[in-house]
């Protein structure tokens, strides 16, 4: 009996939380494809939801819908909660609110969310090659008799591959936020310090960044630890400012070679953006909106 109780409970409890969301979010958790590619949850497959998964895609879907929310807000456009519509077809990244929008586009149809997130696994696998490959250039160019400097300089690369690994397998909104933040902080690592390290030969190499105790290694790991602060964002906040905020960050402090990395954050993020906005069927605006599956 006692059990039954707290069942009618728990489920009672669930009940009060989905009445918190707006008609058009309890058709969308109806639909398998939304769960998986907008709120990253994979339920079993032809059975019934358990009590903790009905649970999780609930306050999942009222996260984005909070999301939701603050992007509208951030971008100044009026709306009525439950009845958003995608804005337009973003085709360039010129301004924040152009991500805004990107990010509101792609929150409001699975297929949108999943050609995005194939796009930046392509360009994540992608910019980690292009790192392995200039580490490998530097190692060889200097050529220092340093096996602990070679060693760690590996063991750094391999740590990139393993997160970079395990973010490609992710889904969701939360997984392509963060992956979208590594890919653009290995691109800025790319450009700012190891491709223009390269440029300077070896011996600017040895002395600004082998000698010195602040050198490349440490440089490309204080630049990659930005990247918890992303994590902690999209698993915590309600707000897209917040995030948005963070990528403005992105090389703050940092130098090369002495001097301050001028960063253009706009760009950066448009390097990488681009390709995934070209990559996505923006045609599938025209479709009906996602129905409830029977």
């Amino acid at each position: 009996m006692n059990n039954i109780k707290q069942l009618l409970k728990e489920e009672l409890t669930l009940l009060n939380r989905k009445s918190l969301l707006s008609e058009q979010s309890i058709l969308l958790i109806e639909n398998r494809d939304y769960v998986e590619q907008i709120l990253g949850i994979k339920p079993p497959i032809n059975e019934i939801y358990s009590l903790s998964i009905r649970k999780q895609i609930i306050e999942e879907q009222l996260l984005v819908e909070n999301l939701l929310d603050s992007i509208n807000k951030y971008i100044g456009m009026a709306y009525d909660k439950g009845k958003e519509k995608a804005i337009e077809v973003i085709d360039s990244i010129k301004t924040l609110k152009d991500i805004a929008k990107f990010f509101k586009d792609i929150l409001l149809d699975p297929l949108l969310m999943k050609a995005a997130i194939d796009g930046l696994r392509r360009s994540l696998e992608k910019i980690i090659i292009t790192v392995k490959n200039l580490v490998v250039k530097i190692i060889s160019t200097i050529k220092i008799n340093s096996e602990t400097f070679n060693e760690k300089f590996n063991a750094l690369v391999k740590h990139i591959e393993n997160v970079g690994k395990t973010l490609m397998n992710g889904s969701g909104w939360k997984d392509l936020i963060m992956m979208l933040g590594f890919t653009v902080l290995l691109t800025y690592v790319e450009n700012s310090f190891l491709t223009s390290i390269l440029t300077k030969g070896s011996d600017f190499i040895t002395k600004n960044y082998v000698s010195k105790d602040d050198n490349i290694i440490m440089s490309i790991a204080n630049i990659l630890n930005n990247f918890k602060g992303l994590k902690d964002l999209a698993i915590t906040t309600l707000d897209i400012t917040p995030i948005l905020n963070w990528f403005t960050k992105i090389g703050i402090g940092a130098t090369v070679g002495g001097a301050f990395a001028a960063i253009d954050v706009i760009l950066l993020i448009s390097t990488v953006l681009t390709p995934i906005i070209k990559a996505v069927d923006w045609s599938v605006k025209l479709r009906k909106p996602v129905q409830q599956t029977t």
